[in-house]
């Protein structure tokens, strides 16, 4: 920079959490040992800091793509990106509530860069934080770089967040010998070992740094699990660089190689940041001495099968930053400190609860890579007789659990939603108990998980005009304005939506309260988070549909704008061009395999998949000018669906079996033979692939575009093969040129035996290469082409896998026996 006016500062200011965690260390040490000094050394090396320089200089630079071509040379449009992308991290918006204090500090910021160059972006502490980064300065001085990674690829690397850097400071002056107990517990334990290949010490630190004393790391890699039929890694780089042609049709070599890319990883060394808590500090107790606390308002059942014993513990100070709170989101635990609120579960009488789980029960030493997203809460300790425990805190327990039975997007929103209730006083009502009218020994598991949306809160609902009606339940249009949260992730927002009444088959109310927890257990189970390519389920309502009628339960989902995909493809493929209508087929069936996966990952089966369950919407991206505007395909409906991974008890108090295939159409042979122990998920396998044939079907109605020569040429090898009348050649020819992967994976889908179908993961993974390669083709000229085309009857596949006769002469089924899951 020639001088400061070329300079455009960016203030990135701490937040409130972060303020009261360093003032908890300004009120442990000595006033007099804080480095006065007026640099901002540490500053610089805070991943927020870092983190926004560099992204705001890529999106404002004016000869990148994201502001040339994405945002249309508009530096605000870049600019708003840039923050949409940042705080969407997994797309949880985790650090919305940052984003919005950075933006705050900033108003003017686009304004004052003007014309100048990006490079001129400097990330700068916001005035008012200058005392607390002098604490921050004096920590780093003292302690080195505990908290980098050695791995040089991780985006981090060299960076510190201030939560864990303040836990690590904690950690090792409150208890220095702990890294040694780690050393003798952990990492020379068989169960660390069978993970991780441990090297000698090293030095920490970055060249002349200021270091720990004696500080030293091990270099931690964690072994990588070989594939059997993998090749030598001279061997493997051969292939990859010179493949087959039917290598480079599965990038076979390639997966392989990436399965393998952590191996030479390093991990962070955990004497760095695994807390020993010596046994005699532990009060051993009951479980029955903690009920009160096992009781309270989170009732996820925690897994006791692994669990030897609870303890409680005395923090050696007050405050958040040493009592082993979990911290899994910002503004989560910035809530916790601010009032003072622990999680519930987490203590009793001031204490800590702890579970106590033997370390080779543990999945810890395994996800040690997740440490700080989610084990933060943990510690070790060790008995007399030399046995290892992980101490597990109730709110850890929980989270965890939730993460592996559902996901991590679901833990995250029920987190969310115990801090909403806790902030409007309602905590420890139950309000889905009362909503449904159980028994009374029915335990509220989805207290503070599942909505209960109140009727003041929706529009008036026109109940005798629905706009759909099936032999599950009839849906009605209404507008959900939430009045939003605490939090910022629960904004006021004014949603249009649908409500869905269960229609009972008869006159018993039971079975229709029956109906609806049975559609409720598997809705939930697949769309409790933020479902991928399905109808985002919003929670439940209670309301009355005449005036003098008792109430009756309805689920609240997401409207989709477009409808049903059949005819709204009809009428969007028709002007297309064959190149464009066939890009956006793929995407569709990338975005069905993408809702079906989903599902199938959480252990639910839908069991009613038929173009009417599968409904289309708008998307806008304001801020993107190359594609504005998107349309969205969802899956819908789990009114038949089942869970057959149950991760929670029914919330029946009886099993009861509501039997079910869907439309006969969309059947899987062994489901129409009625064969005993099917495979439902290789059945829904089969569905998919008929959905598939249905939507080419219905290109083949619209398409009436001229085909390029080249595609043409490309196919006709499988057209030679079929003999029709003139005319019926030329429509049939026309309609079934299909690319050759297309008809390859979708003829594995209809495979007349289960289990020669691949999962819908793997199905995935394919259509997402086929996309891939759309984009990548030059349609324009004669080099680059990647899709080959051929020509597929593929009524004729469907029709041989009911019949378990032999798949027609064009539907690839000598790849499909040589392809493997």
């Amino acid at each position: 920079m020639s001088s400061s006016v070329d300079i455009t500062d960016f203030i990135v200011p701490l937040m409130d959490f972060e303020r009261s965690l360093v003032k908890e260390v300004q009120a442990y040490v000595d006033e007099g040992t804080i480095n006065q000094s007026s640099d901002f050394r540490s500053f610089e090396v805070w991943k927020w800091s870092q983190n926004l320089q560099k992204v705001l200089r890529h999106y404002l630079d004016t000869d990148e793509d994201v502001l040339r071509v994405e945002s249309g040379g508009s530096r605000s449009r870049a600019y708003e990106a840039c923050f949409f992308g940042l705080e969407n991290d997994d797309h949880l918006a985790k650090h919305h509530a940052r984003m919005m204090q950075i933006r705050n500090a900033n108003l003017n910021f686009v304004d004052e860069l003007a014309e100048k160059p990006s490079s001129s972006i400097r990330a700068v502490p916001d005035p008012n934080d200058q005392g607390y980064w002098r604490t921050l300065n004096s920590i780093v001085d003292a302690f080195g770089r505990p908290w980098d990674t050695p791995d040089e690829l991780d985006l981090h690397c060299g960076m510190f967040d201030i939560f864990s850097l303040i836990r690590l400071y904690f950690l090792h002056s409150l208890s220095p010998l702990s890294a040694k107990m780690i050393s003798d517990s952990v990492t020379n334990h068989h169960v660390f070992l069978e993970h991780y290949t441990v090297s000698s010490d090293q030095k920490t630190g970055h060249g002349d740094e200021p270091q720990a004393q004696n500080a030293s790391t091990h270099r931690i890699v964690k072994k990588a699990k070989k594939p059997a039929n993998i090749l030598s890694d001279e061997e493997l780089i051969a292939r990859i660089l010179n493949p087959t042609e039917e290598e480079q049709r599965t990038n076979k070599h390639i997966g392989a190689m990436l399965s393998l890319a952590s191996a030479n990883k390093q991990y962070p060394d955990p004497r760095t940041y695994l807390s020993y808590i010596p046994w005699e500090d532990l009060n051993h107790t009951s479980k029955t001495s903690l009920e009160d606390v096992l009781l309270g308002p989170d009732r996820y059942p925690i897994n006791e099968q692994v669990i030897v014993g609870w303890a409680t513990w005395k923090p050696p100070r007050n405050g958040f930053a040493c009592n082993h709170h979990l911290n899994v989101e910002d503004e989560i635990f910035a809530y916790t400190l601010r009032t003072g609120c622990n999680l519930p579960g987490h203590s009793v009488g001031g204490r800590t609860v702890f579970s106590m789980t033997r370390l080779e029960h543990s999945k810890l030493i395994s996800e040690l890579d997740r440490y700080w997203l989610t084990w933060n809460d943990c510690a070790i300790t060790r008995n007399p007789t030399g046995e290892v425990f992980v101490l597990e805190t109730v709110p850890g327990l929980r989270f965890r659990g939730r993460a592996a039975g559902f996901d991590h997007a679901t833990a995250i929103a029920h987190l969310r939603n115990m801090i909403e209730s806790h902030a409007s006083e309602t905590l420890d009502r139950t309000y889905v108990k009362e909503l449904l009218g159980l028994e009374p020994g029915y335990k509220p598991l989805f207290e503070n998980s599942l909505k209960v949306i109140h009727t003041e809160q929706l529009s008036p609902v026109e109940w005798d005009r629905p706009i759909g009606s099936g032999r599950n339940g009839r849906v009605y249009t209404s507008t959900w304005q939430y009045p939003g949260g605490v939090l910022s992730t629960s904004k006021p927002s004014r949603t249009e939506v649908v409500l869905k009444e269960i229609t009972p088959n008869d006159c018993r109310v039971s079975y229709s309260l029956e109906r609806f927890l049975k559609e409720l257990d598997a809705t939930y189970a697949a769309l409790g988070s933020q479902p991928m390519c399905c109808v985002k389920f919003f929670g439940i309502t209670q309301t009355s549909l005449l005036l003098d009628e008792n109430p009756r339960l309805l689920f609240v989902f997401e409207r989709a704008t477009r409808g049903h995909i059949e005819p709204f493809l009809l009428w969007h493929l028709s002007p297309l061009t064959f190149y464009d209508s066939w890009r956006e087929l793929a995407d569709c069936f990338v975005s069905i395999a993408t809702g079906l996966a989903f599902i199938h990952e959480h252990g639910v089966v839908h069991r009613d998949l038929h173009l009417e369950n599968i409904l289309v919407t708008d998307q806008f991206y304001p801020n993107d000018v190359e594609i504005p505007h998107a349309f969205n395909y969802l899956i819908s409906d789990l009114g038949e669906g089942k869970q057959l991974t149950q991760q929670l008890p029914s919330m029946m108090s009886g099993e009861t079996a509501f039997a079910s295939y869907g439309a006969i159409d969309f059947r899987a042979p062994e489901q129409i033979q009625g064969l005993p122990n099917i495979d439902a998920f290789a059945a829904e396998v089969f569905t998919f692939g008929v959905v598939v044939c249905k939507l080419l079907s219905c290109r083949s109605l619209v398409s009436s575009v001229e085909i390029p020569s080249h595609i043409r040429d490309s196919a006709s090898e499988d057209m030679a093969e079929y003999s029709h009348t003139t005319t019926g050649k030329k429509e049939l020819q026309d309609g079934h040129i299909v690319p050759r992967e297309i008809r390859r994976i979708i003829s594995r889908c209809l495979s007349h035996r289960g289990f020669d179908r691949p999962d819908m993961s793997h199905v995935l993974d394919e259509l997402e290469d086929i996309t891939s390669t759309f984009t990548e083709d030059n349609m324009e000229g004669q080099v680059g082409r990647t899709v080959d085309w051929c020509y597929w009857d593929w009524e004729a596949t469907f029709r041989a896998a009911l019949s378990a006769g032999d798949s027609d002469s064009n539907s690839d089924s000598s790849e499909s026996s040589q392809s493997s899951d």
